[in-house]
Parts: C-alpha cells; structure tokens; sequence
C-alpha cells in the first residue's frame, strides 16, 4: 500500500524595498525553533482588496510581514454513488480524481501590514489574488531578519498541518544566512497527511481495481492534497480508500 502526503515549504530571500526589512534584528536558531505565527482568513478576499479579515490579529502589527496562502479548494473528476455526473469518470475511470479546476488553490502573496484593528488587517499595497475561505487560506506572520545564523543544532520547523494552519515556513533574511553544518530548516512530514494506514492486505472481487470506495476493505487510505482530506473525499469523491490519487 502506498502512502501519499504532501508537504508546503517555503524559504523566501529577498531584497525588495519594505520599508521594515530587517525589523527583528539578527536571527540566531541555536534549538529546534518555530518562527513563524499563524491565523487563519475568515472572509473570502479579491486582487484589489487592501483589508483582509483574519480569526486573529494577535501579535502583528505595521511593518510587520505576512505570507497568504490558499491550501486547498481544487475541482476534481469524481463519481459520486449511486448515480455520478455522466460527464465524471466512474469508479475505474483513469481520469478519476484529475484537477478540472483549481478554484485558487495554490495562490500566495507576500505583504507588509500597515495597521491591525482588532481582526481586521490593512494591507501596504492591494492584494495580487483571489482567497476563497473554503480552500484554506493561511495568513503568517514572517520574521524579518536581518540577517540568519542556523547553529549546529538549530533546526527552524513549523508546527504540522492541522486542517486549518500549519506546514509552512517562511523566511525574510535581509542580509546573509549562515546554516552551519548540522543545522537546517526542515517540514518534513508535517504538510498534507499521508494516508492512514489501514491494516488490510487484500480487498475484495469488485473493488480492487477502483480508484475511488468507501469501503475500507477496497484498498489504500488517500492522502490529503489540494482537493481536500478524508472528510471531503467521503463526501464528495466517493470515497477515501482505493488506488485513485485525488488532485496529487
């Protein structure tokens, strides 16, 4: 049985003109170490928009650098039971699970606060992309630094995905990064969820070739991907075990 997970990472170098690039002064990771803050949007956001809503403003605040990134949301071919879209692969179709279309799963943007008023965050410049809150919009709070030292044992990690937040780390160094040997930057295992492991060893006659069942009996757990995680799977794509990837 396969096991399928996904993991976002992000390390971001850069020398743009924000205003306040290198805010948070010298980083020095000597332990394992989360710099990262997380929150989640709460309303849906356009290109143009210049206030996002969040589930919390909590520690940001002007100069302060954040990360926006859509998780999820992906349209798939599916089959729902007992009577699917004719336009849809069944449950053996090769196309079953296929992306049709991303819904703004994937976009991502880096912005400088210019103020906070509660859950409310104005934003130094409009936003560049659609957010549709179904897909699981991240809003992370990124250190500026002025430059980064990662000692023997520093590792910079991120807590795991949850479903909401999590899987991600994302960095602004102004100046010079030194990650001496043994140190790194690492999330692993911590993005999408790989598929449970189910403790079968055979399915049945008429299951074993899908690629998509409810049954637990028909085959392999589906990993989480950009389509959604078991829930949606159940609800929407016939099912979360068998051979058939869904949107990765």
């Amino acid at each position: 049985m396969k096991k399928y997970f996904s993991l976002l990472f992000v390390f971001f170098l850069f020398a743009t003109a924000f205003s306040q690039k290198g805010k948070n002064g010298a980083g020095n990771i000597v332990g394992s170490t989360v710099v990262n803050a997380y929150t989640a949007l709460t309303n849906n956001a356009f290109t143009g928009n210049g206030i996002i809503n969040v589930a919390s403003g909590a520690g940001l605040g002007p100069g302060d650098l954040i990360y926006i990134i859509q998780m999820q949301g992906a349209s798939v071919n599916c089959y729902l039971v007992p009577f699917g879209n004719p336009n849809n692969p069944g449950p053996y179709g090769p196309e079953f699970g296929k992306i049709t279309n991303y819904n703004n799963a994937g976009n991502n943007e880096y912005a400088e606060v210019a103020s906070v008023s509660g859950i409310n965050i104005t934003l130094d410049c409009p936003l560049k992309y659609n957010y549709s809150i179904a897909g699981k919009v991240q809003v992370i709070k990124v250190p500026r630094y002025n430059s980064l030292t990662i000692g023997a044992a520093g590792i910079i990690t991120c807590p795991a995905w949850n479903g909401t937040t999590g899987g991600v780390i994302a960095i602004e160094v102004d100046g010079n990064t030194n990650i001496v040997a043994g140190g790194k930057i690492d999330a692993s295992n911590l993005g999408f969820k790989a598929g449970a492991i189910t403790g079968k060893t055979t399915a049945s006659v008429f299951g074993g070739g899908a690629y998509g069942n409810s049954s637990i009996n028909e085959g392999g757990a589906k990993g989480e991907s950009i389509a959604g995680d078991a829930a949606a799977y159940t609800a929407n794509f016939n099912g979360p075990y068998c051979k058939g990837a869904v949107a990765n």
